[in-house]
């Protein structure tokens, strides 16, 4: 039988298997998990600098602590009888309130951007609306315009069906090589 008192913490032994941390050049669900919740001893260092450096697994650490802190919340809050829990709700109390007072600083920028709104939708109304009455007024008497309105009808639903095919494929492309990876 091994004597494990004896093993130094985080040794060989202790380690995950390869397979069970690398998913090709990123790390895998289950070796995030285990740094998100302390446990790096038991992945390998390089698996673990690579979350520190890798945007994208940090980003996938990252959703992971906040899906288990919203987890634990939850747990607690439906426990209800935990220290955690009790200590936990004058925080979610306090937590809208820290929402506004972080949003104060914005405040004057949204007020500018209120009043710009307000200024253009005031134009609209007084030029926009007869100048467009008035284009529109224009083509529908225009007999050029109005034999080749068919014609430019059929060459813009073209032009946006391609539009949507490139969209869609450069999105399964961007999809299938995050994939991938």
């Amino acid at each position: 039988m091994k004597d494990d008192k004896h093993q130094p913490q985080g040794s060989h032994d202790d380690l995950l298997p390869r397979e069970l941390v690398w998913d090709g050049a990123h790390v895998t669900e289950l070796a995030l998990s285990a740094i998100a919740d302390g446990q790096e001893t038991i992945a390998s260092r390089d698996a673990v600098q690579h979350v520190e450096a890798c945007e994208w697994c940090a980003g996938r650490m990252a959703r992971a602590a906040l899906l288990s802190a919203a987890v634990g919340g939850a747990v607690a809050t439906y426990a209800g009888t935990s220290k955690a829990a009790k200590a936990s709700r004058p925080i979610e109390r306090a937590a809208p309130a820290v929402a506004v007072l972080a949003a104060l600083p914005s405040l004057p920028h949204f007020a500018g951007i209120v009043i710009d709104v307000v200024g253009y939708a005031k134009m609209l109304s007084t030029h926009g609306v007869s100048l467009i009455a008035r284009g529109g007024v224009a083509l529908a008497t225009n007999e050029t315009l109005s034999r080749g309105l068919p014609v430019a009808t059929a060459v813009s639903s073209v032009l946006l069906m391609l539009m949507g095919w490139a969209i869609a494929r450069t999105r399964s492309r961007e999809t299938f090589e995050r994939s991938m990876s």
